[in-house]
């Protein structure tokens, strides 16, 4: 009996320590789990804070910064922010279409477009994604219908509304599909400003708008001061700044205009105070064009060369490798 007694308790105490044993063991797995069973209720209580941060659920997260700016350093650079500026030219900036198809053939995106006088119009037909062709077809469709028309005239401004702008002339610069700028002279401020928000049409009409001093108006062209605003597009955040010369050094009218010889003679000024300040100056071949062209052979007889060719793979390749 005695013997009988003494080997039921070495049983019992046996399986009571493999029994806490094993206890020990559930609760050592499921502390590592991040679940406590340890609670006055007998159900499941996460081991975090029940704090909100934002639309986080947890304790605030503590990063080390050391290690992230070093794991930040493997990995590949961000992509680079593009802006192009397209000069004015009037009829020449029918060169600048050419330009945009290039862009398109080496996959240049630019993220924000600028331009002045009819490079402002390049730009923000190029902002809110119409194509090459699109653009060059309401162009030479302007330009035609407007060849017997006085330029800058109320019915100037009427065309280039009708023809030039059409669906676009009732949005505003903010609703672009790139970053938009355009630049004006404030008449308030006696400055160069870039416009991020307003009306498209009023601020293109501005562009146009050759008398600082007009009272009808707040604003007026600009590129008789500055160019290509290269400095304003580095501020807006652009890495990279292409400046596109539509307007080259001969400045020569169809209609022999002493005003606008002046005017345009004080935009290539301009262009040559500020093309140095660029990385990437593109000159495009448009001396034989007559500024006020309307005649599609004369607008035709624009080419990119070799060497424009050549300096826009260069400045591919430089952003491909940023």
């Amino acid at each position: 009996m005695r013997i009988l007694f003494a080997f039921s308790f070495i049983l019992i105490s046996l399986v009571g320590c493999t029994t806490a044993k094993q206890r020990d063991k559930e609760r050592a797995s499921q502390h590592h789990m991040g679940v406590s069973l340890e609670s006055s209720r007998g159900d499941s209580l996460p081991l975090v804070d029940q704090q909100q941060t934002g639309s986080f659920i947890g304790p605030t997260p503590t990063i080390d910064e050391e290690n992230l700016v070093s794991s930040t350093q493997t990995t590949s650079s961000p992509l680079p922010i593009i802006g192009v500026s397209f000069s004015a030219g009037l009829a020449r900036a029918m060169a600048h279409v050419k330009i945009v198809r290039e862009f398109a053939k080496l996959e240049i995106k630019p993220n924000i477009v600028t331009g002045s006088g009819m490079g402002a119009v390049i730009a923000t037909l190029v902002s809110f994604d119409l194509s090459a062709d699109l653009i060059e077809w309401r162009l030479f469709n302007f330009l035609s219908s407007t060849a017997d028309v006085k330029l800058f005239s109320k019915e100037w401004l009427e065309s280039l509304d009708n023809i030039l702008l059409d669906d676009l002339k009732d949005r505003r610069i903010e609703h672009a599909r790139l970053t938009l700028l355009l630049p004006v002279y404030d008449r308030t401020t006696k400055q160069t400003v870039l416009l991020s928000r307003g009306s498209v049409r009023e601020i293109i009409r501005a562009q146009f708008n050759l008398n600082p001093n007009s009272k009808s108006s707040k604003y007026s062209a600009s590129y008789t001061l500055e160019a290509f605003n290269a400095e304003k597009l580095k501020a807006a955040g652009a890495d990279f700044v292409l400046g596109i010369d539509a307007l080259g050094d001969n400045i020569r009218f169809l209609k022999t205009d002493s005003f606008l010889l002046g005017i345009y003679g004080r935009a290539v000024s301009a262009i040559n105070r500020e093309k140095h300040e660029l990385k990437y100056y593109f000159r495009l071949p448009v001396d034989s064009v007559p500024i006020d062209a309307n005649s599609q052979q004369e607008l035709r007889n624009v080419r990119i060369g070799k060497e424009l060719s050549d300096k826009l793979i260069e400045a591919q390749e430089s952003i491909k490798s940023w």
